[in-house]
């Protein structure tokens, strides 16, 4: 059979244009076990991580949660590639056992004392004379990250074991109840009484648990026994339920737990026996234990992150995202985010320098730094409970959403997975203190734990958003990529012209996208290359500048980002 010639028409996509800067990829920086990289190192998945930086890190033991303290590093890594993370990269901080959680161990001694201004260059004189930076302070050598975070910062006071102690439980004696009868109630109707419990830790022939009963009435047949992390037994676990006077259950139970028994006789279940503690015994190897934060840990932990504020400032594309010391009261925590920007905060010494409180100069730095509360209580391996600081999820909250919809879309309101309560619990009005003191609240709503701000410490309304600061991140990187472009290019009306269009074309394709306010690109941008910002004796210097003016938070409110570009060097500002 023969066919007659045809002609197929396909349509073909037009080309997207290059590709924006990837704004998903964060810096952590955390407690490793001592041997590994000392540089900060790209990491694709939580295998690679493992081979190189190993698992959690013991610090000691935790006398008050009555557990073993390890490092969160790891477990932040794991939820950024559950979450949906691509890459990351991450910065070992080597700890061995008994060492202080010192400031030293997060900042370059030589850096700590510089201004937002001096960093920059003092941090290229250390490279320049064949130094590495260390610490947070290795940020300087990385152009990826775009949010960076130190999950182990807020760990307590790691001191020796001043006195060991391992007591057993047992079993307290149920409480009488006292019943009201009414006039004619049948006998038939009266509750159970609570049984009698004991709990004894198995460790042959593997780790477990034996569970005694005695029930108080002949009439019982069965026992049920739960088991919760908290004495009030909010949201318990059923342990066992069967007949008998005991059982056994296997697994490992290293954390502080508590289980109560309620006997049964068909469709009656007795009161439930008063709660029996199982205090985990403190392993013979644990001479160090981590006590909760003080003010003196309380003020080193704010000059660290005052450090990473003045990094990112220096950078002026990365956001720190902080997280308040664990269980403080709603006013401490107010005061732990206002003592951040006070000029009159302590001073926190660091060999022969140390970190100083931001001065009345330097409050935009706060423009570059979130701090979150309060904290995650998530569940273990084992089971049991643990409650860990919050960068780690929101992080990767951020990082989802940037993948999703783009760095100009807040990333709150939407549920953390894998969180099953917070610590401290907020009420209402205290989430509004703190949400006005710049803190991003998490609360426990019905459709389960969300953020429900997203924004920067600073008082400005401009860049108070995160959004905000995070499109002038990217528009940041943008700027620097398409300046190299003209670097040496004849300077002249030509030119002038031709970055004019460049940069019009970038941000139309930007407000396509939703990434900034305003019903018509007048209202949204505009990119200035006249004689305003580009007179005939800068000209005549060689000097061209770019102002890139864009509303990302309401129409026609600008702000303003200047690119100079003179001799092949690039410089970007912000202009209110």
């Amino acid at each position: 059979m023969r066919r007659a010639p045809a002609i197929r028409f396909d349509t073909v996509s037009p080309p997207s244009g290059e590709s924006l800067p990837r704004m998903d990829v964060p810096l952590w920086i955390g407690l490793v076990s001592p041997g590994g990289p000392t540089a900060p190192v790209p990491v694709e998945s939580v295998e690679q991580f493992e081979r190189i930086f190993g698992g959690e890190v013991l610090l000691g033991w935790n006398p008050v949660r009555k557990r073993n303290e390890v490092s969160w590093l790891p477990r932040a890594v794991r939820r950024f590639f559950a979450q949906g993370g691509q890459r990351c990269w991450v910065l070992g901080i080597p700890y061995t056992y008994g060492d202080p959680l010192t400031p030293e161990l997060w900042v370059h001694e030589e850096l700590t004392s510089a201004t937002v201004a001096d960093l920059p260059a003092l941090a290229e004189a250390v490279v320049t004379r064949g130094g590495l930076l260390r610490g947070l302070h290795a940020a300087f050598s990385l152009t990826e990250p775009s949010l960076i975070a130190l999950p182990d910062l807020s760990h307590g006071v790691v001191r020796p074991v001043a006195a060991r102690s391992n007591p057993t439980p047992s079993a307290a004696t149920p409480k009488e109840e006292h019943t009201v009868r009414e006039t004619f109630r049948p006998c038939s109707s009266d509750r159970l009484p609570a049984p009698r419990l004991r709990v004894e830790r198995l460790e042959v022939p593997a780790p477990g648990l034996r569970l005694l009963w005695t029930h108080r009435t002949s009439g019982a047949n069965a026992v049920e026994v739960q088991e919760a992390g908290e004495p009030d037994f909010h949201q318990p676990g059923l342990l066992f339920r069967g007949a008998g006077h005991q059982a056994t259950v296997w697994g490992s139970f290293p954390a502080l737990r508590y289980f109560r028994a309620r006997s049964l006789a068909g469709d009656q279940a007795s009161a439930w026996s008063d709660p029996v503690a199982l205090i985990p015994e403190i392993p013979e190897e644990h001479s160090f234990e981590v006590a909760p934060v003080d003010a003196a840990r309380r003020t080193e932990i704010q000059g660290v992150q005052r450090a990473l504020l003045r990094l990112c400032a220096a950078r002026g594309d990365t956001v720190a995202v902080l997280a308040v010391p664990e269980a403080v009261s709603a006013g401490d925590a107010r005061s732990f985010a206002e003592d951040l920007g006070d000029s009159n905060a302590l001073f926190v010494p660091i060999g022969r320098r140390g970190i100083p409180p931001l001065s009345s100069s330097e409050q935009n730095v706060l423009s570059f730094g979130m701090l979150v509360h309060p904290w995650l209580v998530e569940r273990n391996a084992d089971g049991s409970l643990v409650s860990v600081p919050p960068e780690a999820a929101m992080v990767s909250l951020i990082v989802k959403r940037t993948l999703a919809r783009g760095v100009w879309y807040a990333p709150g309101n939407e549920p953390l997975t894998g969180v099953i309560g917070l610590e401290p619990g907020l009420s209402r009005a205290d989430q509004k203190v703190l949400i006005a003191s710049g803190i991003n609240v998490l609360s426990n709503e019905p459709k389960g734990v969300v953020s429900l701000t997203a924004n920067t410490l600073t008082a400005d309304e401009a860049y108070r958003p995160l959004v905000v600061r995070r499109l002038l991140a990217l528009l940041r990187r943008l700027a620097l990529e398409r300046g190299q472009r003209y670097a040496f290019e004849p300077l002249g009306e030509t030119l002038l012209r031709t970055v004019q269009h460049s940069f019009e074309e970038l941000l139309g394709r930007l407000f396509a996208r939703g990434a900034f306010a305003g019903k018509t690109p007048a209202a949204a941008y505009r990119v200035e290359t006249g004689p305003t910002v580009n007179p005939p004796t800068n000209l005549d210097l060689g000097r061209l500048v770019v102002e890139l003016r864009v509303a990302p938070a309401l129409p026609l409110t600008f702000i303003t980002l200047r690119l100079e570009q003179a001799g092949g060097q690039g410089l970007i500002t912000e202009v209110n």
